[in-house]
């Protein structure tokens, strides 16, 4: 179910791209190789998967060949079971992802909405787990990490003078400002 809040999450990476320009994170000639694009398809999975296509909601990709590297899956109606799913096919079906991020938004009575998001790694057995709404008490600056390397497909050369461990912190209450203007126009508030 497409909604201002489900589309929040295309404002909040682009966003946090400009941030990563001008803190340096990535430079312009950096950025001709790695793209943030949103809601593109990808229909070329090889076998058993060669009848699968997937719409990530965010995505990086990387080179000529648009290679998704980093990938952002939204559900608002979508289960998180089937999101699991999801998950799990982009790891199993597509080598060069290695960041996969969850996001469940859950509407409530009232008008309430409640979300969260978990940022799974290739190869890493316990997923980042961030509450967006209800905020987490006591209120503390929260940050979803990223590693430079996240952005590189396995085997990629990294410019140089960058190391694969630089991180990039996306703000958490830049999303939930972003995520409360969207309910108020979808007709909602935070839980």
């Amino acid at each position: 179910m497409s909604s201002h809040l489900h589309d929040i999450i295309v404002a909040w990476g682009s966003n946090e791209l400009a941030g990563a320009v001008a803190t340096s994170f990535f430079t312009k000639p950096e950025l001709s190789e790695v793209l943030l694009l949103a809601t593109c398809r990808f229909d070329n999975f090889p076998i058993p998967w060669q009848s699968v296509y997937k719409e990530p909601d965010v995505v990086f990709v990387y080179g000529p060949m648009n290679l998704p590297t980093v990938l952002v899956e939204v559900g608002y109606s979508q289960s998180w079971p089937s999101l699991l799913q999801d998950k799990d096919l982009w790891f199993q079906a597509v080598p060069t992802v290695n960041v996969v991020i969850l996001v469940k938004w859950n509407r409530r009575t009232n008008g309430r909405v409640a979300g969260y998001l978990e940022l799974f790694r290739r190869r890493s057995p316990t997923p980042s787990h961030i509450d967006i709404f209800p905020i987490p008490t006591p209120p503390a600056p929260q940050t979803l990490t990223f590693r430079r390397d996240d952005f590189y497909p396995p085997g990629a050369t990294l410019p140089a003078g960058r190391s694969p461990n630089d991180l990039w912190q996306w703000d958490i209450d830049n999303l939930r400002m972003m995520s409360t203007r969207a309910m108020s126009v979808d007709g909602a508030v935070p839980a």
